[in-house]
C-alpha cells in the first residue's frame, strides 16, 4: 500500500513528505528519498475500517466520559437584522428560514433538567467539569425574557459553577441587559465585520439599512460603563467572503483596537449550499487573494520580528496551531471514535443543541433535518446510530485514500442537506489544497529562521 500523504516544497527550495499515516514531516531532498517515501508501505492498521453502525453501549459510553460539554438553546428563530449572507436565508438551499418562532420557558425548563442530570454523570469523572449554557438565535436578544428567568431557574436549582454565553449583533442592548450580562458574567460574542463600509455592505435591517453606527455606540456603552467586564468577558467575531478588502478590515481593528473587544474567531462565510459566490466577478476574486497574499506577507514579517497583531493571528495563525497541534505518531484509531473514524464529524451528543420547539440537535449550526431527540425524551439513540450511519455511507467511503485524514475539518455542518449528506468534491479539494499551504508556509518560516514557539500560537476563542 502506498504511503498516505503529499509532498511540499519550502519557498527556500527543499521538499518534505507529510506522512498521514503518522503525522509526521519527513524530508524528501533527493528523487532516490522522494520514491521511497511515495512507494513504501503503509501499516494497514493506520487506516481505520468503517464500522457504519455503532450500539448504543457505544455511543452511551462515549456520552457518559465525553459528552454533554454545552447546552445551546435557540431561544428564537427570529431576528431584527437581515444580514444578506445569513444562513437562514433564500441564498442557502438547506435550512430554514428566519421566522417568528420562540422557545418557552417550560420548553427550557425541561432541557435544563435533562441536560444537567447527563452532565453531572460526566461530571462524576472529570470533577473539574464546568458547564456551559449558550443563548443562540436568531438574534437572541429579541427573547431576553427567557434568559433572565433561565438564569434566575438554574441559580436557584443549581449550586454550580457555570459559563453563560451569548452570540448576539448587539442592536438591541440596553443598559438592563448590560447589567444582567455583566451581573452574571456572561461571554458577549459579538458580530462585527470591520469598518463601517465593509459592516454595513452585508450586515442590514429588512430596509437595507446598515447596522455598523448602532453596533459601535453599544460596543462603547459596554467599555464606558464596564470597562474590566469588557476586556475580559467580549468578543468580536468577524465574517468575510471575496467582497472583504482584509487590509482595510485590519487597519481597522489596528486603528481601534483600544475601543474594541478582542477578536475571538474570523470565518469566511459558508460555502456549502449556495451560490453567494458566484457573484464575483474574476477581477473580484484576484483583488481578494491579493488582499490575503497581503496580510500573510505582514504576518510573516511580524513572526520574524517577533510580534503579531490579533487580526493577523486569527485569520492566518490559528490554522497553524491546529497543524502544529496534530497527532504525531498515534493511530487515527486512537484519535477518532472507531464509529467515525474520518473526517472531523462529531460524535452527536457532544454537546446539544436544542430548538424553539424542544428538538434536540447536535450543534447549533447545522440544519433542522437530523434531530436526535427531544427534550421530553432526551437523546433518542437510534436517530444518532441513524445518522451516524447516513454520515458514514454518504460522505466517508473513499477518505482512507485522503491525504490528510488527521487534519480533515469537514463535519455534518457542511454536509447536512435536506434529510442527508452532501459531498462535494470541489470542497474537500479545497481543504486538502488550503492544508497543503499552510504546510508551506510553516515550514518556509522554520526554515528562515522563525521559532516555533512564535507560531505555535492560539488566538482567542469565545464561549
Amino acid at each position: 500500500m502506498s504511503a498516505r500523504g503529499f509532498l511540499f516544497q519550502t519557498e527556500q527550495g527543499n521538499s518534505y513528505f507529510y506522512d498521514d499515516t503518522t503525522g509526521a514531516v519527513r524530508h524528501a531532498d533527493d528523487e532516490k528519498s522522494i520514491k521511497k517515501l511515495l512507494n513504501e508501505s503503509g501499516d494497514i492498521n493506520n487506516y481505520p475500517t468503517i464500522n457504519t453502525k455503532p450500539s448504543k453501549e457505544e455511543i452511551k459510553e462515549h456520552l457518559e466520559n465525553y459528552g454533554y460539554k454545552q447546552l445551546i438553546l435557540i431561544i428564537t428563530e427570529n431576528c431584527n437584522l437581515r444580514c444578506k449572507y445569513c444562513v437562514y436565508s433564500e441564498n442557502y438551499t438547506n435550512t430554514r428560514v428566519l421566522r417568528n418562532v420562540n422557545m418557552d420557558f417550560e420548553t427550557a425548563k425541561k432541557a435544563i433538567e435533562k441536560y444537567f442530570f447527563s452532565f453531572f454523570r460526566v461530571k462524576s469523572k472529570n470533577p473539574v467539569l464546568i458547564p456551559t449554557i449558550g443563548f443562540y438565535g436568531g438574534e437572541p436578544l429579541l427573547n431576553f425574557e427567557l434568559i433572565k428567568k433561565v438564569v434566575d431557574y438554574f441559580t436557584k436549582t443549581y449550586d454550580q459553577k457555570i459559563y453563560f454565553g451569548l452570540t448576539t449583533n448587539a442592536t438591541l442592548l440596553n443598559d438592563e441587559m448590560i447589567n444582567f450580562f455583566v451581573k452574571y458574567n456572561f461571554g458577549i460574542a459579538i458580530s462585527l465585520n470591520g469598518h463601517k463600509e465593509e459592516h454595513d455592505r452585508l450586515r442590514v435591517y429588512a430596509n437595507g439599512t446598515g447596522s455598523f453606527d448602532r453596533v459601535m455606540r453599544n460596543i462603547k456603552r459596554i467599555k464606558k460603563r464596564y470597562p474590566e467586564y469588557f476586556k475580559l468577558y467580549c468578543t468580536i467575531l468577524i465574517s468575510y467572503d471575496t467582497g472583504t478588502d482584509l487590509l482595510k478590515v485590519r487597519n481597522f481593528y489596528i486603528a481601534n483596537e483600544e475601543n474594541l473587544p478582542k477578536i475571538g474567531r474570523i470565518t469566511s462565510i459558508a460555502t456549502s449550499f449556495t451560490n453567494w459566490y458566484n457573484q464575483y466577478s474574476h477581477q473580484e476574486k484576484e483583488g481578494f487573494k491579493k488582499s490575503l497574499d497581503e496580510c500573510k506577507k505582514i504576518y510573516f514579517h511580524q513572526l520574524k520580528e517577533g510580534t503579531t497583531d490579533p487580526f493577523l493571528q486569527s485569520l492566518i495563525g490559528s490554522s497553524y496551531f491546529l497543524i502544529l497541534n496534530r497527532a504525531i505518531n498515534v493511530p487515527l484509531a486512537n484519535i477518532r471514535p472507531p464509529y467515525i473514524p474520518y473526517t472531523g464529524a462529531c460524535t452527536p451528543g457532544d454537546k446539544i443543541t436544542v430548538d424553539p420547539k424542544g428538538n434536540l440537535h447536535c450543534c447549533e449550526k447545522i440544519n433542522d433535518k437530523f434531530p436526535i431527540g427531544n427534550v421530553k425524551n432526551w437523546l433518542d439513540f437510534n436517530k444518532i446510530i441513524a445518522h451516524i450511519d447516513r454520515y458514514n455511507k454518504d460522505i466517508t467511503p473513499d477518505c482512507w485514500k485522503c491525504p490528510i485524514t488527521r487534519l480533515c475539518p469537514l463535519c455534518y455542518i457542511q454536509s447536512g442537506g435536506n434529510g442527508r449528506f452532501e459531498k462535494s468534491q470541489l470542497n474537500c479539494d479545497n481543504i486538502i489544497s488550503n492544508i497543503k499551504t499552510q504546510f508551506k508556509e510553516i515550514w518556509s518560516l522554520l526554515e528562515g529562521g522563525v521559532p516555533i514557539r512564535r507560531i505555535f500560537q492560539r488566538d482567542s476563542e469565545y464561549f
